[in-house]
């Protein structure tokens, strides 16, 4: 029991910390008593007053109050070591110096941005003007060279190996220089291509007689002479051909041409009429079956009759398109 109230006291402590009231002012609570008989019970004392109770909202409230005074109270501490820590001057603008304005010009906002924007402009152009006369001025016509080569050209121009203008000189030496280049070509060419042909295994194994040059240049020359004599005759079967009335060979394939295109067209005449007539049967026969229940014994008679009047019309449409 003692524990309890000891514990409870706690609380009570904790909580008027808490509500930022003075836990010291506050009685103690009384110890608990031991229960004794009715004749020896001492006269009931009143109760001890108990600490109003504040509300929850204002407790809250109080906790955000002393949470600000602390946030507050920090700021002040930096801005005061701030303030302790800060530079001892002030700067200031030479009263002799003609300062531009950072805005130059009359006249409203706008007018002042146009006279700010074509000053930048002109500035930008005397830039690019001088970095451009900057280097026409270390511009030569002649290359600069260093002293030791300025010796040895001397040196041959004293022994006349070499003309005194340098260009002079490298025109002189342009020939030399291709032919170099030829030579190194050829010798690029020479390691790259093979002197021989590569061949198979098979093709070295074979016994032939004489070089392989020989062989394929009197193989070349056989070929010529057949595709010769192939056009020899081929000439005088058209000269024979033409004295006999003959077409060319050149009507006789426009003919041929123009033949087969009559017969793809005459073709197509014929597969189109045969899909026309399938298609028509197919639309006959499906009116029949919708119309079959509502057709008598006679009606019917006179179907078949026309159906078959039909059929032999479209077999003579179909030999006339042949005939034609």
């Amino acid at each position: 029991m003692a524990e309890v109230a000891e514990e409870r006291r706690q609380r009570t402590t904790e909580l008027l910390e808490r509500m930022g009231m003075n836990p010291t002012t506050t009685p103690p609570p009384p110890p608990p008593s031991a229960p004794t008989s009715n004749s020896s019970q001492s006269p009931q004392q009143p109760p001890p007053p108990q600490p109003e109770e504040i509300p929850y909202y204002q407790r809250l409230y109080n906790d955000h109050v002393r949470h600000q005074q602390r946030i507050q109270q920090a700021r002040d501490d930096i801005a005061a070591e701030e303030a302790a820590h800060a530079p001892s001057f002030s700067p200031h603008l030479n009263p002799t110096k003609d300062v531009e304005r950072v805005l130059p010009g009359e006249g409203d906002l706008s007018q002042r941005l146009e006279t700010w924007r074509k000053r930048r402009n002109e500035r930008r152009v005397e830039a690019q003007n001088q970095i451009v006369r900057e280097q026409e001025s270390l511009m030569r016509e002649t290359p600069e060279i260093n002293a030791y080569s300025h010796e040895l050209a001397d040196e041959l121009i004293a022994d006349g190996k070499r003309h005194p203008d340098v260009s002079e000189h490298l025109y002189s030496l342009a020939p030399d220089f291709d032919k170099k280049v030829e030579w190194m070509k050829a010798q690029q060419m020479a390691a790259e291509v093979p002197a021989t042909p590569a061949i198979t295994r098979m093709a070295m194994s074979l016994e032939r007689e004489g070089p392989v040059g020989d062989r394929l240049y009197e193989a070349a020359l056989e070929t010529r002479a057949k595709l010769l004599k192939q056009r020899q005759e081929s000439s005088k079967k058209d000269n024979y051909n033409a004295a006999r009335g003959h077409p060319s060979p050149i009507v006789v394939q426009k003919q041929r041409s123009k033949v087969i295109g009559h017969n793809l067209y005459d073709l197509a005449v014929k597969q189109r009429k045969k899909k026309d007539s399938m298609r028509k049967k197919k639309q006959l026969a499906i009116e029949q079956k919708q119309n079959i229940k509502h057709i008598t014994k006679t009606v019917r008679a006179g179907g078949r009759r026309r159906k078959k009047e039909e059929g032999e019309k479209e077999e003579e449409e179909e030999l006339l398109g042949t005939l034609c």
